[in-house]
């Protein structure tokens, strides 16, 4: 999975991680201009020569608001008996019936849906104002959002037997944190460490907290080494299990001529959404034989990769990990 900077107002709507909210959504309220409407304040159409209302698409949200800030806008000019006539006549008016307006400030108002549990995909909703004072402000609020469109998991968990002072990671349903003290494990109340989020808010974090590493750290996806793979055909590997034996599992390949060893390895998915899983052991095959039967391995997220090596320990073939009857990525 990757995860590039982008800009926030281009991504109105889409699933983003903000280091404030963590993965969340965000849906356009509305917009107004010095906290007055929109049918209050109109921007000058140079193709239609008249002063219109201005219509939001949140697919367009930053264009529009770059439109305001390089228009004429104006208000229009109250007749002398205080009345408007026609439908049509108050969606635009004439350069002649308008007065200048000089804008001070833009306010997006915002509805922020962040995630409070990524595996239940449990979701909270807060409301925020982004001010903007120039055109420039436009392109200072930024977020980070998928490149690759994986959705099987979005986040890296944490290892939690490595974590330091300042690092920074990502809790869910609060956000970027910054690790402060590292506490002794174990202990009663299963504290990991203090940390501090965005606004300096102290935090326990337990055990049982959501932790991820942040998106932008791009590290190695922890399924890599299960999907990693050489000349898979010259295995073709087969998964066989039976339903009425269960905990029996065999696993086929062809042979390889210049193979001397064949090497099954047998991994344990704990969780795939976080790309949880324990290497659990490694068998080692005569090069004359071409399966392994497994018996004793109870419960199921079991998954098998098949490697053949020369008699110098080079690897000539290996396959991805085979979960169901053939191989196939994990990390999609």
């Amino acid at each position: 999975m990757k995860w590039v900077k982008s800009k926030l107002f281009e991504n109105i709507g889409k699933k983003i991680f903000l280091d404030e909210y963590g993965y969340c959504s965000i849906n356009l309220q509305n917009v107004t201009i010095d906290d007055k409407s929109l049918d209050q304040i109109y921007v000058y159409s140079k193709q239609n020569r008249r002063f219109e209302r201005m219509v939001f698409d949140s697919n367009a949200l930053a264009e529009s608001l770059r439109l305001i800030f390089n228009s004429d806008l104006a208000t229009r000019k109250q007749p002398v008996n205080g009345y408007y006539y026609g439908y049509g006549g108050s969606q635009s008016f004439t350069s002649a019936e308008a007065v200048d307006y000089k804008m001070k400030f833009v306010k997006v108002h915002l509805a922020i849906n962040y995630w409070t549990s990524i595996s239940g995909g449990n979701t909270q909703t807060e409301y925020e104002d982004i001010v903007l004072s120039s055109e420039g402000d436009i392109k200072k609020y930024i977020c980070w959002r998928q490149e690759d469109g994986k959705t099987n998991r979005i986040f890296q968990p944490v290892d939690l037997s490595v974590i330091k002072d300042n690092d920074e990671l990502y809790l869910v349903g609060t956000g970027k944190i910054k690790i402060k003290e590292v506490y002794q494990f174990p202990n009663s109340k299963n504290r990991i460490f203090k940390a501090e989020d965005t606004e300096n808010n102290s935090l326990e974090i337990t055990l049982d907290s959501e932790l991820y590493y942040l998106p932008y750290d791009h590290r190695k996806d922890l399924l890599d080494e299960i999907d990693e793979a050489n000349n898979e055909l010259l295995l073709s590997p087969r998964l066989s299990n039976i339903k009425e034996m269960p905990g029996v599992y065999n696993i086929y390949w062809k042979p390889v001529p210049e193979a001397s060893r064949y090497i099954v390895t047998v991994y344990k998915l704990i969780d795939t959404l976080r790309g949880v899983y324990y290497k659990l052991t490694e068998y080692d095959v005569d090069r004359n034989t071409y399966f392994l039967a497994l018996d004793k391995l109870v419960g199921s997220g079991f998954v098998f990769k098949v490697c053949a090596e020369d008699r110098n320990g080079n690897i000539i073939a290996k396959s991805r990990g085979i979960k169901s009857s053939v191989p196939t990525y994990l990390n999609i």
